[in-house]
């Protein structure tokens, strides 16, 4: 992913903490771009409200919360 930091839309003085590492900010900039990627390259099955995965959703709620109070400043 390197090679596409500007179609990520990745900015050394936004969105890294050094050279090489992401802060916060540009983890949520890569982590949307990688989504979408996926989304539009894969056919990946849904399984969210499927009760094989009820864990994964318990985990994702929390994960959700959890930013929020961060991006909230709770």
């Amino acid at each position: 992913m390197n090679k596409s930091i500007d179609a990520i839309g990745l900015k050394a003085d936004e969105h890294y903490n050094d050279d090489s590492h992401l802060n916060y900010q540009g983890s949520c900039v890569f982590s949307s771009y990688l989504g979408s990627y996926i989304k539009d390259n894969y056919v990946i099955e849904d399984h969210r409200g499927d009760a094989e995965y009820e864990t994964w959703d318990a985990f994702s709620d929390r994960v959700e919360e959890a930013n929020v109070d961060v991006l909230s400043g709770e």
